[in-house]
């Protein structure tokens, strides 16, 4: 019986703790999830040379607690620049987003809309899970809104 409370415990502790964050590098793709799984997209638009950039990788998404707020959102990562500063692929996001700073942080709803506050620059890793669960569950609060809504 003990064992197989360990098991359990430690099973649970990994899916929580364990469990990478599935990053999507591309935008069509995290709608389509986020249409399917019926979340926001998380938005980090970031550049090869940026210090706070390389922090918040190295220092905040893999936070255990950072992961576990990440599986509430679809993250999408845009590297807009590389080290020497040339474009990428993703650079149409500066001009899309308005991206005048590194990194730039911000959430978009299903059709790809801009909702909330975009954040600039780093983030302790405390702040980050409540700011990104913050506004997941704000949408859920204004999906369920709707629902109850259209009903009436």
């Amino acid at each position: 019986m003990r064992k197989a409370f360990l098991f359990i415990l430690s099973a649970s502790f990994s899916l929580l703790y364990g469990q990478d964050v599935k990053w999507e590098t591309n935008l069509e793709k995290a709608l389509i999830r986020a249409r399917a799984e019926k979340k926001i997209i998380f938005v980090d638009v970031w550049a090869a040379w940026c210090g706070p950039c390389k922090r918040l990788q190295k220092e905040v998404f893999p936070n255990p607690q950072v992961k576990i707020a990440l599986t509430q959102v679809i993250p999408l990562s845009l590297q807009t620049r590389t080290e020497d500063n040339s474009e990428t692929e993703s650079v149409w996001a500066e001009k899309a987003y308005n991206i005048e700073a590194y990194p730039t942080m911000f959430f978009l709803d299903q059709n790809g809309k801009r909702i909330g506050e975009p954040h600039l620059g780093f983030m302790m890793p405390n702040d980050f899970s409540a700011w990104v669960s913050q506004m997941a569950d704000k949408f859920k609060q204004t999906k369920t809104r709707s629902k109850l809504s259209k009903r009436a």
